[in-house]
Parts: C-alpha cells; structure tokens; sequence
C-alpha cells in the first residue's frame, strides 16, 4: 500500500511539472507551482539556448546537446518528463511561436518569417503553422 501511494505521489508530481512547464512554453508567462529550482533553471538556460540560436536552420537536438554538455538521449528524456515534448518538438514549439509573434506584430511577408526562424522551406513552414495554430499564417495576423 505503502509503494502504491508512493508511485501515485510521484506520478502526480511529474504531471504537475508537465503542466507547469507546457503552460509556461504556451503562454511564456509562470504559473504559479512548486518547481524545484534546478528544473526551472534548467529549462530557462534551454529556451535562452534556442531563443539565440533560432534563426539558424541548422540548429537542432545535436547541437543544442552539445551546448548543455549533454548527450542528445539525456536531453530528451530531461525534455520530455519536464515539458512532455521531444527535443525536436521543443524546438519546433519554439520556432512557431516566435513566427506566431512577428506575424502578428509585424507586417512582413511569410517566406521572410519563415526564414527568420529557421525553416528553410516556406511550404513546410505553413503546414507545421497550421497543424500547431489551426490556420495558416497568411490568415493568422
């Protein structure tokens, strides 16, 4: 009985961080939980990370690995009981929401945007912008 209640504590706890980092991802703004500091940290250093590096196409889970001094396995296990996103998704994540704001703020056409956050493929950019967003970005401003 003793372990069951353990295992479900634990459980909850993870779910609670999952929330807690999806939400602030989503919103980019905290919501109010109790987050051990070193996991908070951790995941502010990897957005830093991305947010510098987001305009290189090339960027992806290796080198972001490479910056954390981490294996690309580590990273994603680390990722994904935080956030519940792979590192390629966080990434993902990342670059459409930085796309979602400059097309909202600011009237450049979607290629340039594109680009800007690293898609090298417009096409594939408005797909990836849709599934996330529900509609495309020419329609999203």
């Amino acid at each position: 009985a003793e372990i069951k209640v353990r295992v479900k504590n634990l459980i909850e706890k993870q779910e609670k961080l999952r929330q807690y980092f999806g939400n602030q991802l989503a919103d980019l703004k905290p919501v109010e939980a109790k987050v051990n500091p070193k996991e908070a940290a951790f995941l502010t250093k990897v957005q830093n990370m991305v947010e510098k590096r987001l305009s290189d196409g090339g960027f992806g889970v290796e080198q972001l690995a490479e910056e954390l001094h981490m294996s690309p396995s580590q990273l994603l296990r680390k990722l994904k009981a935080l956030t519940n996103l792979t590192a390629v998704e966080f990434v993902r994540d990342r670059r459409l929401q930085r796309a979602a704001h400059l097309l909202s703020t600011q009237s450049v056409t979607i290629a340039d945007v594109a680009f800007e956050v690293g898609f090298d493929n417009a096409s594939y950019f408005s797909r990836i912008f849709q599934e996330k967003y529900g509609v495309l970005p020419s329609e999203y401003s």
